[in-house]
């Protein structure tokens, strides 16, 4: 019962301490806890009511050690206070932080009379020292790093020399690689940077195509740059191949002992390389190409040289792609005019072409529609023949009108075999009607070599040959056909007429969109030529002239030769 007295006495005594961010607790001098304050209760999770009262071996044991018995007892007799410094004692009591590591405290038990004035209590104020502790930790490693430092001042002052230079190289690189957006003149800077940085034998870069995957030598210094340049490595290949492909930088300090090391480029350039430094050239967490640097100095290049190599890569890279799709936005540009002038040209020829041909087609059907009671069954016969003509020629330019559209939308086209007698035959029955009325005279060869192309557009380039051959040629036309097999791997088709021959301006002009030679004597569509140099070019080909005033004119295009093994399908076909 006293000590319950004493318990709310010291309670009603010691309440301004109950909320306080500190943990406070009081001991009799028979070691009974008497106060007990909330933060003690959130720190160890017991309760006021628990821990009052009950003593304190039967929570903290090690408090009635010798250890601290023999320090705290004088407290008893009014002794002066006692310190448990966190430097020495960790704790005084057993707090566990929510990262599963004890609290830091730092503990001052002070004497506090009892109410009664006749005896002395022991007052624990035990504050939460974990950061502090911390805090001093690591200016003491600070202060200790700052001592290890001073005693190597002139070497320190080495290296943040060193490193202002190699920091304001590299700002000026950045700033010279974004002066420019041309492609060619962004690598030569990026070489001229690195040369100035690292002062290497010969240094490069490369490339990713991204069609073939292949890296590409685009830039490159050096004595035999003449031979790097150009040069393409499957992925994987090499050093470049393997910064490429992983996507890590390499340091190579003897490349003779390293697997990986593309023999050819010794071999090549004569030049006998033994460091390598390779740093990938990453745009958006994608590698467009690779930086290397070389020399023939083993163990040339360091972790420092790595490190001011690869923030320069990454400039690099940045530059190089915005170069790149500037280039590419040029040459969209370009093409878009050029398409825009050809839509132009396009849309005014439709317009002649079309007009004459509808012009008769309108002008018969109104004499007809007016007065075709006058007429004969043979007049009214030609009449008609002229509309059905003319609608057919209408039908004729707007055929190749779309023929020329699919030329610009389809990009894979199926090569295959081509049965060449079949497809001229095809363009004559076309032309049957031009061929009888002015007797034309058309020589054939009596054996075609096997080409590889589609059928249907090789088809058409026969026929704008073969009609406008009809349409300049002699009188009467004389027509050969023919084809010669070359070594690179092509055949060469052409077709001769015995016309009035060409200048060699106007041979200049011919397959210019549009073009017509001789506006008073034919007035073709003026489609046909361009049609045909786009034709042959989808499918690998090329496109040529020979003609020579008042001798003819030869047109041709070639194809690539299909394989034996078609060539003697087709004859077992046959």
């Amino acid at each position: 019962m006293g000590a319950y007295t004493e318990c709310n006495d010291l309670q009603s005594i010691l309440s301004c301490l109950d909320h306080v961010p500190i943990g406070v607790f009081v001991l009799s001098r028979d070691w009974i806890v008497l106060f007990w304050n909330w933060c003690l209760e959130e720190w160890t999770g017991i309760p006021q009511e628990e821990a009052i009262g009950v003593a304190i071996k039967e929570i903290w044991p090690h408090l009635e050690t010798p250890k601290y018995v023999n320090r705290l007892t004088p407290i008893f007799d009014g002794g002066p206070p006692v310190v448990f410094s966190a430097q020495i004692h960790r704790y005084i009591i057993p707090v566990l932080r929510p990262d599963g590591t004890f609290q830091a405290q730092h503990t001052i038990v002070s004497a506090l009379p009892a109410p009664n004035n006749q005896e002395f209590y022991a007052l624990f104020i035990i504050q939460d020292v974990t950061d502090l502790v911390a805090h001093i930790q690591g200016y003491q490693e600070i202060y200790q790093q700052t001592l290890n430092e001073t005693r190597d001042r002139q070497r320190t002052k080495e290296i943040l020399q060193r490193r202002n230079r190699e920091l304001a190289l590299l700002t000026r690189a950045s700033q010279a690689l974004t002066s420019t957006l041309d492609l060619d003149e962004v690598l030569n800077q990026v070489l001229e940077e690195v040369r100035r940085l690292l002062g290497v034998v010969a240094s490069s870069i490369w490339l990713v195509d991204s069609q073939t995957g292949e890296l590409v030598c685009r830039q490159a210094t050096g004595s035999r740059r003449e031979v790097v340049l150009g040069w393409r490595l499957a992925p994987g290949e090499g050093f470049v191949g393997w910064t490429a492909q992983t996507g890590q930088s390499l340091l190579i300090s003897d490349v003779s002992a390293d697997e990986r090391h593309f023999k050819g480029v010794d071999q090549q350039t004569g030049l006998t390389l033994k460091s390598i430094l390779s740093v990938p050239l990453r745009v958006k967490n994608k590698v467009v190409g690779v930086l290397q640097v070389v020399d023939s100095q083993p163990a040339r290049f360091s972790e420092a040289d790595l490190a001011l190599l690869e923030p320069l890569g990454a400039s690099a890279a940045i530059a190089i792609d915005n170069a790149a799709l500037i280039e590419m936005l040029r040459q969209r540009t370009a093409e878009l005019e050029a398409r825009n002038e050809e839509l132009d040209a396009f849309a005014h020829a439709a317009a002649h072409d079309l007009k004459g041909p509808l012009g008769y087609m309108v002008g018969f059907a109104k004499l007809l529609a007016q007065d075709y009671q006058k007429f004969s069954d043979e007049e009214l016969r030609h009449y008609l023949n002229l509309i059905a003509q003319s609608g057919q020629k209408m039908s004729n330019i707007i055929d190749e009108m779309l023929l020329l559209a699919s030329t610009h939308k389809l990009d894979d086209i199926p090569l295959m075999p081509l049965h060449m007698a079949s497809i001229v035959e095809s363009v004559q029955q076309r032309l049957r009607y031009t061929i009888e009325e002015i007797q034309v005279e058309i020589t054939l060869p009596d054996q075609w070599p096997l080409a590889l192309g589609y059928a249907p557009w090789v088809e058409e380039v026969w026929f704008n040959y073969i009609n406008n051959a009809i349409k300049y040629g002699g009188e009467p036309p004389r027509v050969e056909l023919g084809a010669t097999e070359q070594s690179d791997g092509y055949i060469r088709f052409w077709v001769r007429d015995n016309g009035a021959g060409l200048t060699p301006e106007e041979q200049k002009r011919l397959f210019k969109p549009f073009t017509r030679l001789d506006q008073t004597r034919i007035k073709g569509h003026g489609l046909g030529l361009s049609i045909v140099q786009r034709i042959v070019e989808k499918l690998g080909g090329e496109v040529g002239i020979e003609s020579h005033i008042d001798q003819g004119s030869t047109f041709s295009f070639t194809l690539k030769a299909a394989p034996l093994q078609a060539a003697f399908s087709e004859e077992d076909d046959t």
